[in-house]
């Protein structure tokens, strides 16, 4: 984990992104890996509705949350509670994609011994934020947890494995270039593969995606990945997507 001093150290400016053709009706941003930063995700929604206001157009708006709402920060709780409201108002249409931290929450659910593991990569926070102790048996933990994430549960299960817009494919990770995109393996969706980060291109596609963390976006022919590490830099990006390419991030003017 880099320390929140050398993230502003090594901060450079934006860079330059070709056009990424979304369809011409939307007006896409897509949000990075908020990990529990509910005070980030926050800033980023205003700063997100204060460009939306500046937009002088028709385009339909699109919200697409790119995964890993939970772990690692100390906030997963109020995390899902915003975003649980942004779903439920009324004319704002937003995508939540499953991240690998989901993944491994649902995993723990479905069989707490079996994918105890996901309480030693930020579950244990998870579960804090709920006012719950991450030690002891995990099948008790699993029973307790259940109980306490109420409507949350409903909302992690019905994220999506991914998403498209115009030549945009929208996923958490990566996909793998050789298959389809109604063939692609949750493996690849939410935990990655070395083969796109590499540069494989995706045929007739450019992919957003999060899951590898920077200190500032990625941007290739081929993808642009807004993760950048909000957890530990204090900064949530997101990429808004129209006829143009820029970034939004928490903390820049």
């Amino acid at each position: 984990m880099a320390p929140r001093f050398l993230a502003r150290l090594f901060r450079g400016p934006p860079p330059e992104a070709p056009p990424c053709h979304v369809l011409p009706e939307h007006r896409v941003y897509a949000i990075g890996d908020i990990h529990g930063r509910a005070d980030l995700l926050a800033d980023l929604l205003e700063k997100i509705a204060r460009d939306r206001a500046a937009q002088a157009d028709a385009r339909d708006v699109k919200y697409v949350f790119l995964g890993d709402y939970v772990d690692r920060g100390e906030r997963s709780r109020e995390v899902l509670d915003q975003l649980s409201a942004l779903r439920g108002q009324r004319g704002q249409e937003a995508v939540f994609l499953r991240g690998n931290h989901e993944a491994a929450l649902l995993d723990f659910l479905a069989d707490p011994e079996a994918g105890r593991r996901w309480l030693q990569f930020g579950g244990d926070r998870t579960l804090k934020s709920y006012g719950l102790d991450p030690t002891g048996e995990p099948e008790a933990l699993r029973e307790r947890f259940h109980a306490a994430l109420g409507p949350h549960l409903d909302f992690l299960q019905q994220t999506e494995r991914f998403w498209m817009s115009g030549e945009v494919l929208f996923v958490h990770a990566a996909v793998n270039p050789r298959r389809a995109i109604a063939d692609q393996e949750d493996q690849d969706l939410f935990w990655g593969n070395r083969a796109f980060l590499r540069g494989r291109a995706f045929p007739g596609m450019r992919v957003v995606h999060g899951h590898y963390n920077a200190f500032e976006p990625v941007v290739t022919p081929q993808r642009i990945c807004v993760d950048t590490g909000a957890y530990y830099s204090d900064r949530l990006t997101a990429v808004c997507l129209d006829a143009q390419v820029r970034f939004l991030s928490t903390g820049d003017p």
